[in-house]
């Protein structure tokens, strides 16, 4: 029936949240391949929610063997975390070795059930052309689920999505945009591209000869550059108002006293120490705070993008000619520079640069200095298990402050939603059926 559905979902999806929290705990410790697992997970949450919202799929035999099969996966890929990640030993042996390489065998397990379970409960693709053409799995997901099978969209039905899944106001206006679509309008094309330049965490200069290193990200890799004194100031876009701005007030804000009503003591011990929840988070029922939907999977990933995207909006110019950047950029300062879609939708930096040269006046020998505009592509691509390095010292401390009762927990959690997921997929299929 369809309560049976529904309450296989959120218990699908309890045991997403367990296991969500508890790689999110231990995630430094875990290997850098394993950060694979989050658009796995977001997958899932996504297709759990849709069928707790709307359960109409009929649970065929199929579908039943793939979900006991899931959940057997996801027990063993807990395990293996909770063992890697609660490792605080500095030795690395031949056991921890084995456990690291087994957790990534599970790990593309798990990614390859993901798949197989999608496609068989899901009749038909939204959108055949999002699959082909973007290549974020998230971003996918992200597209299908605001647009449906449209290749292109109005600028401010987007915009009023993002700010739908970004659960606030968004940094950056409306016309902050603009630069990256090249227009009014969104493609697929050129959404596949922003996420692309929003997403990458390896950026380096593509001519390397006076723009070295590479960043976690283009705004990292520019601050690299200015660190190293090769940019300074940024030729920011005009001034462009947004449309959910206010105007500030000037001077300090008034702070108005009403006498008549009492402040209220706020006692130090309960600021510090909240007391503890009254239900039980152990038990089956256990219900994940605050309540989810479809877009909490993904909001940390489109958070991601737009605060970046609101960062690289301040001086990036979107589709600019040569000749243009050139001419912005003519007889000022050295250092200063702009961020463009060049030639082949390449992203380029272009900079004013100062280079030495001799001039022979016949009698003496002159050294002079001119000031040109060098054009740099940029190379910036997402390496799959890329993470920041850490010091000993700062992974020690990281050790040091894992919360073992509330990891511990956690995992109890987990096995308790197995146990409950057993009970509901024993139940014989005619009663599970639509």
């Amino acid at each position: 029936m369809a309560d049976q559905v529904r309450r296989l979902a959120r218990l699908y999806l309890k045991m997403l949240h367990s296991l969500y929290g508890l790689y999110r705990m231990l995630k430094v410790q875990l290997p850098p391949r394993s950060i694979r697992l989050e658009s796995s997970m977001s997958a899932l949450g996504v297709f759990f929610e849709e069928l707790n919202e709307c359960p109409d799929m009929e649970i065929t035999p199929v579908i039943s063997s793939k979900l006991r099969e899931l959940r057997v996966k996801m027990e063993e890929l807990t395990r293996l975390i909770f063992g890697v990640g609660m490792n605080d030993s500095d030795m690395v042996g031949d056991f921890m070795t084995g456990q690291t390489i087994e957790l990534e065998e599970k790990i593309d397990q798990m990614i390859t059930l993901k798949k197989e379970l999608l496609r068989v409960a899901t009749k038909e693709v939204i959108n055949p052309a999002a699959r082909q053409i973007i290549e974020n799995e998230e971003a996918q997901i992200v597209w299908e689920q605001c647009f449906g099978s449209s290749r292109q969209v109005r600028l401010k039905a987007f915009y009023k999505k993002m700010v739908e899944i970004y659960g606030a106001a968004l940094p950056c206006g409306l016309n902050s945009f603009k630069p990256f679509f090249g227009g009014d309008t969104v493609s697929l094309e050129s959404f596949n591209t922003f996420v692309n330049i929003t997403n990458a965490n390896f950026v380096y200069a593509a001519n390397d000869k006076v723009l070295i290193g590479n960043g976690r990200s283009v705004t990292n890799f520019v601050a690299l550059q200015r660190k190293l004194g090769h940019l300074h100031a940024a030729l920011e876009r005009e001034s462009e108002t947004k449309p959910q701005d206010t105007p500030q007030r000037r001077g300090k804000p008034r702070r108005r006293i009403d006498k008549g009503n009492s402040v209220p003591v706020v006692s130090v011990n309960r600021t510090i120490f909240p007391p503890p929840p009254t239900s039980s988070s152990t038990s089956p029922d256990w219900e994940p705070e605050p309540k989810t939907d479809k877009w909490s999977w993904l909001r940390s990933k489109v958070k991601k993008w737009i605060n970046l995207a609101a960062e690289l909006s301040k001086y990036f110019h979107g589709n600019m000619e040569r000749k243009v950047a050139d001419e912005l950029l003519h007889d000022d300062t050295p250092g200063t520079f702009l961020l463009r879609f060049g030639e082949d939708n390449n992203l380029c930096v272009s900079f004013v640069h100062v280079v030495p040269y001799k001039r022979d006046n016949g009698w003496k020998e002159w050294l002079m200095r001119k000031h040109i505009t060098v054009h740099h592509n940029l190379n910036y691509s997402y390496v799959d298990g890329k993470k920041e390095p850490i010091t000993w010292d700062e992974g020690l401390v990281h050790r040091r402050n894992i919360n073992r009762h509330r990891t511990f927990r956690e995992l109890q959690i987990f096995l308790s939603i197995c146990g409950a997921i057993d009970h509901e997929l024993s139940v014989p299929l005619d009663d599970m059926s639509l």
